[in-house]
């Protein structure tokens, strides 16, 4: 039989592995917001050229925190409601509330998000007439350390949040 360390990196192990599913989800998500080019076309633009794009003055210092301070809140309290209140029309319309709180309860095992701190941006194209951003972050959690990327959809002069993706790095022992 097993010692009672071994049962608990076991478990930890397949946490790990529950959240690799969560991380797996978003990404997804994210494919199919930014859609999947059509790999029988040539591209136009050479790999070489990096678009750069300064974060529209829209979405800057407040809102970026009030963003975090809201994510943050609601993935404590699992308030999964709330958190699909968050994301705008268009993310809602890839997925139901039920979704988030199936990813809420498996960043759950981290415990509780202690602090959240965004660190810079990366302009991610531009897809259905509206420009995207990957905002991140570094999340502190009870049991360990991570990043965080929000996805921001800017159209016109209005922005939403479209998605979230949480990389847990480090998971604190308690032997």
């Amino acid at each position: 039989m097993g010692s009672q360390s071994e049962l608990e990196s076991i478990k930890r192990t397949l946490k790990k592995i529950k959240m690799m599913n969560y991380i797996i989800f978003f990404m997804l998500l994210v494919l199919i917001l930014l859609g999947v080019k059509d790999r029988s076309k040539p591209s136009t633009i050479p790999e070489e050229v990096v678009v750069q794009k300064e974060l529209p003055a829209i979405i800057v210092g407040d809102d970026i925190n009030n963003l975090l301070e809201d994510i943050q809140k609601t993935i404590n309290l699992m308030d999964s409601k709330r958190v699909y209140e968050l994301l705008g029309d268009y993310a809602q319309s890839f997925m139901t509330e039920q979704d988030i709180q199936k990813r809420i309860s498996d960043v759950q095992y981290y415990g509780d998000i202690l602090k959240i701190a965004y660190s810079h941006y990366q302009y991610l194209g531009m897809q259905d007439d509206a420009d995207w951003f990957l905002l991140k972050c570094v999340v502190r959690f009870e049991n360990g350390n991570g990043t965080m990327g929000l996805y921001i959809r800017i159209y016109g002069d209005t922005w939403e949040f479209s998605g979230l993706s949480i990389d847990i790095e480090a998971i604190e022992s308690t032997y």
